[in-house]
């Protein structure tokens, strides 16, 4: 029986059965203190979208995820005040320009900001479904994978990732009987496989490996993408800088090159499911499952603090 812990600021835990559709109260979590903060900075880039940005930094509010990391920036693209004052509610320290500099350049400044030896970077339209207790299992083995030879760590949601998700819609069955364009190579974007292949290191073999709670391939079969990732500040930085390009250029940019560089990607279970019902509607199962299960956690959120009160 699969279970989602969600831990709430109340510190009581409370965990989600999938299979029964009932959450349970299951004990209790203690606030981090400092010294148990992730060496991480969080970074969101935010563009002309209040109402995705306030559903987005909620999530993370819900989830515990802006309590356990050391530093939590967000870069906005043509800012104003309202921007800041969103931002500033939830804590966030607040980068910006009065232009659209692209997404890019945006991460890039992020990235370069921070002093946390890893970073993980977000759009503004990607949502945590997970608990707090998972989130920090999950980032601390991601740093620990990052610490022992793995370059970038995945962190979208293997099972609710949220609508659209491209490779699913163009490659899920014909697997190996791809080519892209922009890479000039066959199947680079394998490793998505793992959102809907219980066990891609057995039908892949040689090209997706186990190692532990996550799946491991080549930057060969693991294509760059802009969706959340975490990585060491440091290699982020060096790796991007020369591709930045404008608007969103840098992932057709920086494509080609990745996937020939040999770099070593992680997926593992995940956290963020992307929703942005403004563009997108919700004609789509995925968004109807991200959008239920955030609005779940916010209702318990709120329900477990008024009865704290």
């Amino acid at each position: 029986m699969e279970s989602d812990t969600i831990t709430y600021k109340s510190n009581i835990v409370v965990a989600f059965v999938e299979s029964t559709g009932i959450y349970f109260v299951i004990g209790i979590f203690n606030n981090m203190s400092k010294s148990n903060k992730l060496n991480i900075g969080l970074g969101i880039l935010s563009w002309n979208d209040p109402e995705k940005l306030k559903r987005t930094l909620a999530s993370y509010k819900y989830s515990g995820l802006l309590n356990m990391v050391l530093e939590k920036k967000i870069y906005f693209q043509e800012v104003d005040e309202k921007d800041i004052e969103i931002a500033r509610k939830y804590g966030l320290e607040v980068y910006g320009s009065k232009e659209n500099i692209g997404i890019g350049k945006g991460f890039l400044e992020l990235a370069s900001s921070f002093e946390s030896d890893h970073i993980l970077l977000l759009e503004n339209d990607w949502v945590s479904l997970r608990g707090e207790e998972f989130i920090y299992d999950h980032l601390s083995k991601a740093i620990g994978l990052l610490n022992n030879g793995i370059d970038c760590v995945r962190m979208r949601h293997k099972n609710i990732y949220g609508y659209p998700h491209y490779s699913v819609t163009r490659y899920k069955g014909n697997e190996l009987d791809y080519y892209d364009d922009w890479i000039k190579l066959s199947h680079p974007h394998l490793i998505d496989v793992v959102h809907w292949i219980e066990d891609p290191e057995s039908r892949f073999k040689g090209k997706i490996e186990k190692n532990e709670d996550f799946f491991v391939a080549s930057s060969r079969y693991a294509n760059w993408t802009n969706n959340p990732c975490i990585y060491k500040r440091e290699f982020y930085i060096d790796v991007v800088r020369d591709f930045v390009g404008r608007g969103i250029d840098l992932e057709e940019n920086i494509s080609y090159w990745w996937a020939r560089s040999d770099f070593r990607v992680a997926q593992g279970d995940g956290i963020f499911c992307h929703l942005d019902i403004k563009k997108h509607g919700i004609h789509d199962g995925q968004t109807l499952r991200c959008l239920f299960k955030v609005t779940i956690n916010e209702v318990l959120y709120k329900l477990i603090n008024i009865v704290r009160d």
